[in-house]
């Protein structure tokens, strides 16, 4: 099977992610290493950009990607200069609300996308398993503190957990005192601010 991974293009392309292009390529390498026919959840779909480039990356698998959507908008004037959003919706959407629709019709060159509007955990209740996770929603230690046990609930046997702001005081603590001493999961690997984690066979 032939895998794409992440290049200039992307980084270039309209829509921005919160990952940058070296950690974009260390979760696609963990793509890389999942059975065929995975089924990958995202929890934080943002603009979509990343979900786009797993689903590039591995055609083969089922991809669920989740958000709030609040409001079903963001207000552009908002957010874009707060430090770590500012740019993400410059050019394409020029001024405009970001919203729930423009994604949606973003993800739906993809077919192997599925997008879900979900206030996650709270209103999950599908016990499927996966095998990829990526955590990349609230930062909060209340938070992640009740997201982190479900997601190793949710991991097949083997499965990767990988969440983005490893180093946001509420992830590292919940990561720290959740993930780490958990009986199932073992440490996988680091890149910058991307943490994988791996569950047991």
């Amino acid at each position: 099977m032939q895998y794409t991974m992440a290049t200039q293009h992307y980084s270039t392309s309209p829509i921005n992610s919160t990952l940058d292009l070296p950690e974009i390529n260390h979760l696609i390498n963990i793509c890389t290493s999942l059975p065929l026919n995975p089924k990958i959840l995202e929890i934080g779909t943002f603009l979509g950009k990343t979900s786009a480039w797993i689903a590039d990356a591995r055609q083969d698998a089922d991809i669920t990607t989740l958000d709030i959507f609040t409001d079903g908008q963001w207000e552009y004037d908002n957010i874009k200069n707060v430090d770590h959003l500012r740019g993400y919706l410059d050019n394409y959407f020029n001024g405009k609300m970001w919203n729930e629709t423009m994604v949606r019709e973003y993800l739906s060159h993809w077919n192997n996308i599925k997008v879900v509007k979900c206030d996650w955990p709270l209103e999950w209740n599908d016990d499927q398993p996966f095998d990829l996770i990526f955590e990349d929603s609230a930062k909060a230690f209340i938070s992640t503190s009740i997201s982190f046990p479900i997601c190793i609930k949710l991991l097949k046997p083997g499965g990767y957990l990988a969440c983005h702001d490893s180093d946001y005081e509420g992830v590292k603590k919940s990561l720290d005192e959740i993930v780490q001493p958990h009986s199932e999961m073992e440490f996988h690997s680091q890149y910058k601010q991307l943490s994988v984690w791996r569950k047991y066979k």
